[in-house]
């Protein structure tokens, strides 16, 4: 880095107002700053990847992680059934019902869990059918969450690189 470009990366992220959320492209990843925290994140681009992952237990490559499905004693965290269960893009405007929750924008159940806007693109939403189930890591939906605690269920994990 010359000294112009530290003074930029000062600038834009030392300097500037605390709700904005500045990048720098480098040439294999991106320093990007999200609620006074600085990620160093990779550049890579996922549109290349499949649109639909059909899901059973194990550990999957998604867009910029790795979604684990393991059996589980049940909780109101964990999915009842993995029958039909896929895994798919999130897309702008989807909404879901958390359990005890209403309905709710995934935008805002993103910022609600902190979840820095350039992972938001690649994180999972798990369907059955045409309804999201759950969102790994954030929430199980209405209808879809292990009623009982000595039931068994599954658990999701999203684990973003």
């Amino acid at each position: 880095m010359n000294e112009a470009q530290l003074l930029q990366l000062n600038h834009d992220f030392f300097e500037s107002d605390s709700d904005k959320n500045p990048e720098l492209n480098l040439k294999v990843a991106v320093l990007r700053r999200y609620r006074g925290n600085l990620y160093l994140c990779c550049s890579a681009d996922f549109e290349h990847l499949s649109n639909v992952l059909l899901l059973s237990e194990g550990e999957y490559p998604w867009r910029g992680g790795s979604l684990k499905v393991e059996a589980s004693i049940g909780d109101a965290s964990c999915l009842k059934t993995l029958d039909k269960l896929m895994c798919v893009p999130r897309k702008e405007g989807m909404v879901c019902r958390p359990v005890g929750r209403g309905t709710k924008s995934l935008k805002k159940l993103f910022q609600e869990a902190s979840i820095p806007p350039w992972q938001r693109e690649n994180w999972p939403v798990c369907m059955i059918e045409n309804e999201i189930v759950a969102i790994p890591g954030i929430c199980v939906c209405e209808g879809w969450s292990v009623s009982s605690p000595k039931l068994p269920g599954f658990s999701l994990r999203w684990e973003p690189f």
